[in-house]
Formats: structure tokens, sequence, C-alpha cells
């Protein structure tokens, strides 16, 4: 950073930094993220029932290894800075609760920070985010369903799990909650943010939870999701993205519909930067699906299609929630993942054509509750 600009960031209070007489007087430029890591990456900073204490409360301070930390619905600040840093706005990360859209980018982001936290007691995954959801549900207006919310849940529920930050994910050994909600996952979990043309091919009629207690924002017992589309049979093949190197980091997954394999290596550099052809985000690692392929017990939904511009060109990109098969004669599945595939024209969607425009099968014979002009209802658990 050039002189001019530090002193016009001290000018405007960005910067004053409080030092002792040991440090040589000036204007030092202070790095944002670096003075908050003390506060993010304490250890107790990582559990799940501290994340909403930390939030809610008026005041919090934090013993760091070096300084004292605080903020409150104004400001962070610490012994260093105890003016606070205005970058970034300076509030602290729950100063207030936003009506409409932003309250709705709030939740995602709070959703994927607390993902990332620890439970002793997996049962607890729902109920230690109970005190954050009941005051979101006040000014969202809406209904709270298994950490989502009903007047968005056709969106919510194409949440996926973030592979950035580690690449070990499961499904708890205890039930948390179903398949559908990303309670059930023990790793960060990222829902997406309504924005551009969207265009939802699929629709949520109707779901039923059971719950642990007469809390319907705690811990939840059982439930299931009527979700209607068009079903897909499909395979999952499992593939190794570089050769040289064999953890979970490296595996990749193609799919195959009416045995055409749809292969993430291919890319369409010129249209979309050399970005993937097809992702699959599934919601466990370390899983191999050889025996539901040779069963045929896997299928997908069309759920959203999306038309951008990227680099100049137009691109559309289009999400299939993945399911399994649990029972065929109730037409009940669990959620297994979620893939995107993109491609250039609309009217020349490939690799998505079979996807897109549904299999050459008798779309009658599939398993589902409800059959009805090419749509299917089907019940997730």
């Amino acid at each position: 950073m050039n002189p001019p600009t530090t002193e016009t960031l001290v000018q405007k209070g960005y910067l004053q930094c409080h030092i002792d007489e040991s440090v040589s007087p000036g204007k030092y430029v202070i790095d944002y993220l670096g003075y908050l890591a003390p506060v993010k990456d304490a250890h107790i900073n990582t559990r799940g029932w501290v994340m909403q204490e930390r939030l809610l409360a008026p005041r919090a301070l934090h013993f760091g290894e070096h300084q004292l930390y605080w903020e409150c619905r104004e400001k962070r600040a610490s012994e260093t800075n105890p003016d606070g840093l205005e970058i970034y706005g300076g509030g602290a990360p729950f100063k207030g609760l936003a009506k409409g859209p932003h309250g709705v980018l709030s939740w995602t982001q709070l959703v994927m920070a607390y993902s990332k936290c620890a439970l002793s007691y997996p049962s607890d995954k729902l109920v230690a985010f109970s005190a954050i959801a009941r005051s979101y549900a006040t000014h969202l207006s809406d209904e709270y369903v298994a950490g989502m919310w009903r007047g968005r849940l056709h969106n919510d529920l194409l949440w996926l799990v973030s592979r950035i930050t580690r690449s070990d994910h499961t499904r708890y050994g205890t039930y948390t909650a179903p398949t559908w909600s990303w309670a059930s996952i023990n790793g960060t979990v990222w829902i997406p943010f309504e924005s551009g043309r969207i265009e939802y091919r699929y629709k949520v009629d109707d779901y039923k939870l059971e719950y642990a207690t007469e809390d319907k924002m705690g811990a939840i017992r059982a439930g299931w999701l009527r979700l209607s589309g068009q079903l897909q049979p499909l395979k999952l093949l499992r593939k190794i993205s570089n050769e040289f190197a064999s953890d979970e980091e490296n595996i990749i997954w193609s799919l195959v519909i009416d045995n055409i394999e749809y292969d993430p290596h291919h890319y369409i550099a010129e249209q979309a930067g050399g970005l993937p052809l097809l992702v699959v985000h599934l919601d466990e690692s370390h899983v191999d699906f050889g025996a539901a392929n040779e069963r045929g017990s896997l299928y997908c939904m069309l759920a959203t299609h999306h038309l951008f511009n990227e680099i100049g060109e137009r691109c559309n990109m289009w999400d299939f929630l993945l399911f399994q098969l649990v029972d065929a004669t109730q037409g009940t599945f669990r959620r297994i993942g979620l893939a995107r595939t993109r491609t250039g024209d609309v009217d020349n969607p490939y690799p998505a054509g079979k996807l897109i425009h549904g299999p050459s099968a008798q779309p009658r014979l599939l398993p589902c509750a409800v059959y009805q002009d090419g749509i299917h209802s089907i019940y997730v658990i």
C-alpha cells in the first residue's frame, strides 16, 4: 500500500492503532483478516453451542493469546485497536436482523459457518442452532423446516457439501434430520442464494416432521418431503482426477444415463473459461455405488435452470438432485447429492440433453408415489 493511501485511511479513522512504548511511532496498516483470526480460529469458537451464544449476546469478550478482543452490536475492537475497525462496515457478525433478501443472505452465511462447527452430541445439531432460527423466524415471516424456510424450500433444498474446507464429510450415525436437510451432514455445507434468472423445474408439494419435543426448531425424530418433477435413472461412476493421487479430494464422478456417460473430464474452455461441464457434489465422501448401480437404484430429478452470461458468452447451468431408492412400492428415496452441468446455448444443451429432455425408457415404469403427465411425485426421507 502506498503512503498516500495509508494516510487517507488514517485520516478517515480506519487505522487507529494503540501500541506500547516499545514500538516505534508511525503509521501501520492492519491486516483485517489476520486481526480477527485469533478470535475466529480460537478453539472455543469452533464449537457448535458457542456460536449462538456468541452471536446473540449483546457483548462478548475474547481472551486471545496476545491481547483482549471485544465485540458488540456496534463494532469489533481490541487492546491495540480500542476504537474498532471500520473495514467492511465494522459491525459485529450479528449486528442486526435484516428483512427480505439481506436477511436471507445472512442466514445462509450463518448456516455455512455453523456447519463448520463441531458438536459432542450429533443430536444437538438443530438444538444448538435453534435460538438463532427463532430470532430469524420473526424477521423473515416464514415457517422453519429442518434448518430451512418453507417459502424458500425449493431453493434451500439445493444445498451442497463444500470440499474446500475439508474433504471428509459424512452423515451422522445418530439421526439428526432427514437426508434432504443440511442438518443431516457432518461437514461444511453451502446454500445457494437466489440471483440472476432461475427457472425451477421441480416442486415442493408437502412435508411432515416428527419432533423430539414441542419445540419445532429443535431436534427431529423423523420426517419426509414430497417432491414433484422429472425423475430419471442413472449410474454414478467413480473416477480419479489425478493419476498420481488417490485421496478423496481427487475423486470425481461421472453420470451414465441411457448408456451415455457424461464425464467431468470434458471442458468447454471457449465458452466457460475451462470450467468442467459436470460437477457431482455427493453428500458423503468415501462411498461406493457399485451395488446400487447393479440394482438400478440411483435416480436424479431436474431441479433448476440458470441462465447467465460468463466471459461474454451466454451459458446455462442445470441443477439435479440425486437420490437412491429406498422403497419402490411407496416411491420413497433418500438424497445422496446434487449435480451441476453447464452448457452453451440452451438449444444445444450437451451434455445435459438426456438429463434435461428425459430418458428414452417409459417414465411410467419408474418408481414413484404418483405419476401424471410426465411428472413423478416421490417421497424423500
